[in-house]
Formats: C-alpha cells, structure tokens, sequence
C-alpha cells in the first residue's frame, strides 16, 4: 500500500482496487483459518503497529457497519423512502 503522505494523490480506481485486494486476503485467510482463536488483527500506522485478537474486528467494526446499516434503514423509512420490497440484504439480492 502507498504511504500515507502520497494518500491525497491516489485515485478513486486506486483506492477501490487496494480495498478489494484487501477484502480478497481477509476472505482467502478466512476461508483457510482453522480456528480463528488464532487470527489476528494488525493495524500498521507510519508510527506504530497495533495487533487485536480477531474477536475485537467482529466485537467492534463489524457490529458498528450492521448498526449504521439499520440506522439507515430506519431513516429512509421514516422520510418516505424505504428499501424497495424484495430485497435481501443478508444474501446482499433482490428478487425481480
């Protein structure tokens, strides 16, 4: 990934691309984890590395998106525009 410094300069294609590669370790490692007690979380910052046991992403970010996704949801109902019927935000698919 490019430092920190060159983040202002990097495109949207760039970023989108970095983050899809990312997403694709997260799920092969995943995938080949036997027993996620061993998984870890690590967060490399220009100063400082932090490592969290794999819990901590599902106790933290994880539980926060699904929040804010239902957040959403309940103001786009609340100002008139729900989610359109049939859509299946588990499996992430509407059906026409």
């Amino acid at each position: 990934m490019a430092e920190a410094a060159n983040r202002d300069k990097m495109t949207y294609e760039f970023l989108r691309e970095e983050t899809l590669v990312n997403l694709e370790k997260a799920v092969i490692a995943l995938d080949e984890a036997k027993d996620f007690s061993n998984l870890s979380v690590k967060i490399v910052r220009p100063d400082q590395t932090y490592e969290f046991e794999f819990w901590h992403l599902i106790n933290g970010q994880i539980s926060d998106a699904i929040w804010h996704s239902g957040q959403v949801v309940m103001n786009r109902r609340a100002s008139g525009n729900p989610l359109k019927s049939g859509v299946n935000v588990f499996l992430g698919q509407t059906k026409l």
